[in-house]
């Protein structure tokens, strides 16, 4: 009885380590924040991730806003941190612009000088508020956020640094206004996936054809047909491929 007692107690002890040593907790990427929206008349999630080193220094840190953050704020956050690793980048912010179905499609089409204008006056003086920023901002969109990307640029509704732009559609007609620009100190990263991806091509192939005839002062641009993607993943090599383009020069700078 002794003995049973004996096993009874270490088998005991043996289990409540082997739960200690296998406890499970939430894995937790980023905070949600929630900002109530005069402009859209509603209560708007944002998420947002901060590089590792921020609490331990007072520095200053560029912006990546992803449209659809429901879709790409995870991946952005992995390039992130992979960039760092391989000091292919410096580290900063990213903004995951929650806009679900079917919401989306009238935020970036019909609906979207109001979407620009929370942006403008709403969440971006509540990142700038709030966390350590510099004045490096730079936005990534995918298909009709990709349009509204071409647009708040074309229009200088907002002066991003940079805009990686993944099957942007639709932006055939807005590509006429830039007959009346000559400067756009920015940088643009437009993808598609070639012929096949016809509605996107269209105009993707059209903006190309013209950025290669005309000059433009100060916008540093760049077009790349994703041959090996198809739609639903060009975002996903867009933002890679975007913001290894964007950072090109930063082993140099360091």
């Amino acid at each position: 009885m002794k003995n049973f007692f004996i096993l009874t107690s270490i088998s005991l002890l043996i289990s409540l380590q082997l739960a200690a040593q296998n406890r499970t907790t939430n894995n937790i990427v980023g905070t949600n924040h929630f900002i109530h929206s005069k402009i859209l008349g509603e209560q708007r999630q944002i998420q947002i991730y901060l590089p590792s080193g921020y609490t331990e220094t007072e520095e200053k840190y560029p912006v990546l806003y992803v449209l659809d953050g429901q879709l790409f704020f995870n991946h952005a956050i992995s390039l992130s941190n992979k960039f760092r690793q391989s000091k292919l980048a410096p580290e900063f912010i990213i903004v995951g612009i929650n806009t679900g179905y079917p919401q989306r499609f009238v935020h970036f089409s019909d609906g979207k000088e109001k979407f620009i204008e929370f942006m403008k006056a709403e969440l971006i003086p509540y990142l700038e508020g709030n966390f350590r920023t510099d004045d490096e901002k730079l936005l990534f969109g995918w298909e009709y956020a990709g349009s509204l990307g071409f647009h708040i640029m074309v229009n200088n509704r907002i002066a991003f640094d940079g805009y990686l732009l993944a099957s942007p559609f639709p932006i055939w007609d807005q590509i006429d206004a830039l007959d009346n620009i000559s400067t756009i100190n920015t940088m643009l990263y437009f993808t598609s996936i070639g012929p096949d991806e016809y509605s996107v091509y269209h105009g993707t192939d059209k903006l190309d054809s013209w950025l290669s005839g005309k000059k433009i002062d100060g916008l540093d641009w760049l077009y790349t047909e994703l041959l090996n993607e198809e739609h639903h993943s060009t975002g996903f090599a867009t933002l890679y491929h975007g913001l290894r383009n964007y950072f090109k020069y930063y082993p140099e700078f360091q």
